[in-house]
């Protein structure tokens, strides 16, 4: 359903004719046979708060421990102006000024030995929900994942992002 040409984009480098090439994907393109598949119709999450598991561990052969720590927000009622683009630009922004290198808490962390480099964050947002992942090497996960819980439920005054700090995110984005 999402490899069709209507959802696809073509990017190309390097020395070619361009019309030559707009020619030979049109050709091919008309050759596909007609679609007779409906658009495509996408399933709701369930909206519900209640978490499905809260902690899980897997004993595996490795050197090291790793922490996988997620949230997820709803976006349904949430009232925002912002594109879900615009709104993961702002929450990428906003977690590489305050747990990314170069943030005051990821410099705690990393001092503290309870991350090395492999950690890092990502943020995906879609039309219904958001959610966020904090992962890497750990000595320790629970109490990497105790000072995360601490860090952003509101009980740590200490982890804000500077206009700077954003500012540097900004540029980095860009």
């Amino acid at each position: 359903a999402f490899y069709r040409p209507e959802n696809m984009l073509l990017s190309l480098a390097g020395d070619f004719d361009p019309d030559e090439v707009i020619e030979r994907v049109s050709q091919r393109v008309s050759q596909r046979p007609a679609d007779t598949n409906e658009a495509l119709r996408r399933k709701k999450l369930p909206s519900s708060r209640r978490v499905t598991r809260k902690r899980g561990a897997s004993k595996m052969p490795v050197t090291s421990k790793h922490l996988f720590f997620g949230w997820r927000g709803d976006l349904d009622g949430c009232k925002t102006d912002l594109s879900p683009l615009e709104l993961e630009c702002a929450l990428d922004m906003f977690l590489g000024a305050t747990l990314a290198r170069g943030s005051d808490l990821y410099k705690e962390l990393y001092e503290s030995g309870l991350i090395d480099g492999t950690f890092h964050h990502m943020v995906y947002v879609e039309n219904d929900f958001v959610f966020v992942i904090a992962t890497g090497n750990t000595p320790d996960p629970q109490k990497l994942g105790a000072r995360l819980r601490r860090a952003f439920d509101g009980s740590d005054a200490s982890v804000s992002a500077s206009t700077s700090d954003l500012k540097r995110m900004r540029r980095d984005l860009l």
